[in-house]
């Protein structure tokens, strides 16, 4: 009976060295299946990762991008703010200047008139002073042709 049991005893000790192996390839196969899984998860995480980095890039591109046009446009609107003031201001020049011209010819023509009305005076007092002179050297004209 002792070498039944030793037979046993070998028998248990190979199958639970068989269960052992068993167990051991189940752990190994286990620990690659779960090492394939975290590499998988890690590639996956690394995609995910290189999409944001890379929405977040075309985000920040499309923010400069829009900066860059709203300063663009900011500074067309000043130009042209510029330009309008600086048309405003020729033309209210421009005004002014013609007002002036047109003040000095009228002030022109006024003293021409001025000095025309003057001559006129001076010739029709001439001509009443001759008038006058002549009528005292003939004493026979009727004094009421003189007046």
């Amino acid at each position: 009976m002792a070498k039944y049991l030793k037979e046993q005893d070998e028998k248990h000790g190979h199958a639970e060295q068989q269960r052992l192996k068993a167990l051991s390839d189940r752990v190994v196969t286990a620990k690659k299946e779960s090492s394939k899984l975290d590499k998988a998860l890690q590639t996956r995480e690394e995609i995910e990762k290189e999409k944001e980095e890379k929405l977040q890039k075309e985000m920040k591109h499309e923010d400069e991008a829009k900066q860059h046009a709203l300063q663009l446009q900011q500074q067309h609107a000043l130009k042209a703010r510029q330009h309008n003031m600086k048309v405003i201001m020729t033309v209210e020049e421009h005004k002014e200047k013609r007002a002036m011209e047109l003040q000095a010819m009228k002030a022109d023509s006024d003293a021409k008139m001025q000095m025309a009305e003057e001559k006129r005076e001076q010739e029709l007092k001439k001509i009443i002073d001759t008038a006058i002179k002549v009528g005292q050297k003939h004493p026979s004209a009727p004094e009421d042709k003189a007046q």
